[in-house]
């Protein structure tokens, strides 16, 4: 990797990304949402996030992490919450 100031959490959503496209890759047929909750499970970009930045569930940011990590989540889980 190149570049200034790469932190750990942005080293992760690169990894991820990059898992998740091999997943798609090697399993073209799979649905998207699929792929992402499990490459969720190895390289977890939002628990990190949350982390770095200190959000808590009262910022303003707090709703752009909660949405991304709600649609970490496969359709049929969300519709049983």
């Amino acid at each position: 990797m190149t570049g200034k100031d790469i932190k750990q959490h942005d080293r992760t959503l690169m990894e991820h990304e990059l898992l998740e496209m091999k997943i798609k890759r090697e399993n073209p047929d799979m649905e998207h949402w699929k792929a992402h909750q499990i490459a969720s499970e190895k390289y977890d970009y939002p628990k990190e996030a949350i982390e770095y930045y200190g959000i808590e569930t009262t910022s303003q940011k707090w709703p752009v992490v909660f949405l991304y990590s709600f649609l970490r989540i496969a359709p049929a889980q969300r519709r049983g919450m």
